[in-house]
């Protein structure tokens, strides 16, 4: 997710090969069992041939995400969703 996020603001899918190599880990099990879920996400657009990318109108499911599944913190995840208005939506308490 770190790797998608980072590269948002180009807009541009990345190859799976590419955001495995980004993400410093190995091309096994897990790496493609990660990429599998990500991809089945209403927050990630996936086209075979170019890659994926984040879908930015599902910015508010990608936060509950990041909070709920991948344990990031609120403050983290303000800070690296700057263009998401939905933050009274959430209760992160």
């Amino acid at each position: 997710m770190q790797v998608l996020i980072a590269d948002h603001e180009y807009g541009t899918p990345l190859p799976k090969e590419e955001v495995v190599s980004r993400a410093a880990v190995k091309m096994d099990g897990e790496a493609k069992t990660a990429f599998d879920e990500l991809k089945q996400q209403p927050f990630v657009r996936h086209n075979r041939q170019r890659g994926m990318m984040i879908d930015s109108s599902r910015f508010g499911d990608l936060a509950d995400y990041l909070y709920y599944r991948c344990g990031w913190r609120p403050f983290v995840i303000e800070s690296r969703l700057k263009h998401y208005e939905g933050w009274e939506e959430h209760d992160w308490r």
